[in-house]
């Protein structure tokens, strides 16, 4: 006897919204998770960029050190190249490309994956902040640090795990990684949510996902466009490179500092866009496959911890 198939339940219009999303049993559409993105920032704007500001300070802190470490052992090789004439002969470049090469693709390594980590880190931060506001409680920075806090070692391998996975998914021609970009959507919220071991959260995003990968990605899209689109507008009148005509090492770390200083407050602002989308995506997918919504409904937040 076969199983018994059961159809999804038909679209809920009036679903009730005690915080950041209306609490649909048959999902959220996607006008759904890109208002609720909105309304979380309307609602919780206070932890959201707290909580971005500590990751991004401690990200943006190390990348300017790192950029100016680069820098200063990078210079030696760059005076070189300025010494050299106009058109240069292999012979003239070979002692020092490659090194000069090796110590910026060093910097560069460094920089994915101090990103990637931060990334993950601010989206557990990101998903119990808005997890807990989708039946009404707000929290402030320091309850969401405390939740998070158990699993940050998770999170940090996390990190380093999914960055060689894409990285992995470029080199084989770049559909894998598109793939792992759409699969891997609910990394940070399972370990946030569900306390989930760092194997099991890639398990568990794909599971959860599975059937609904073209519309995550769609969104996730959709979400990184708009954090775009907010980051050129606000960094429109950061544009200070062009107002720089000295090339003296000092104005270079003084310019480096400056462009960090920049890219944090841009990042403090539009980094939890994406964020909070992954984990709508996450909240959507349960409330399809898990009845997320009748326990929500019930007042009882989504973390199973």
């Amino acid at each position: 006897m076969g199983q018994l198939q059961f159809a999804p339940p038909t679209f809920d219009y009036a679903a009730p919204q005690p915080g950041v999303i209306p609490l649909r049993r048959s999902g959220l559409n996607s006008g759904d998770v890109m208002s609720g993105i909105t309304t979380a920032y309307r609602r919780d704007w206070r932890s959201l960029f707290g909580v971005s500001a500590i990751v991004n300070g401690i990200q943006y802190f190390l990348l300017i050190i790192l950029g100016v470490i680069t820098l200063i052992m990078a210079l030696p090789a760059i005076r070189q190249l300025a010494d050299l004439p106009d058109n240069p002969t292999s012979e003239q470049l070979r002692p020092i490309l490659p090194g000069l090469l090796l110590k910026v693709a060093i910097a560069l390594v460094i920089f994915v994956f101090v990103n990637s980590i931060c990334r993950m880190v601010l989206g557990a931060l990101v998903s119990v902040i808005v997890g807990e506001d989708t039946v009404a409680r707000k929290i402030g920075v320091r309850e969401a640090l405390g939740m998070i806090r158990p699993v940050l070692n998770r999170l940090i391998l996390q990190g380093i795990v999914s960055t060689l996975g894409f990285a992995l998914g470029i080199v084989l021609l770049v559909i894998p990684a598109i793939w792992l970009f759409g699969v891997w959507t609910a990394l940070a919220p399972a370990v946030a949510q569900e306390r989930t071991t760092v194997r099991g959260a890639f398990g568990r995003s794909r599971r959860l996902l599975k059937g609904l990968f073209w519309r995550t990605i769609g969104i996730r899209l959709l979400a990184v466009l708009l954090a775009t689109a907010v980051s050129y507008v606000l960094a429109l009148p950061l544009r200070l490179g062009s107002l720089i005509e000295d090339s003296s090492t000092t104005v270079a770390i003084i310019v480096i500092c400056i462009f960090g200083l920049a890219q944090f407050l841009i990042s403090m602002v539009t980094g939890p866009i994406t964020a909070i989308a992954c984990t709508l995506l996450y909240f959507d997918a349960r409330m399809r496959k898990e009845r997320l919504a009748e326990q929500l409904q019930a007042g009882v937040p989504p973390r199973s911890f």
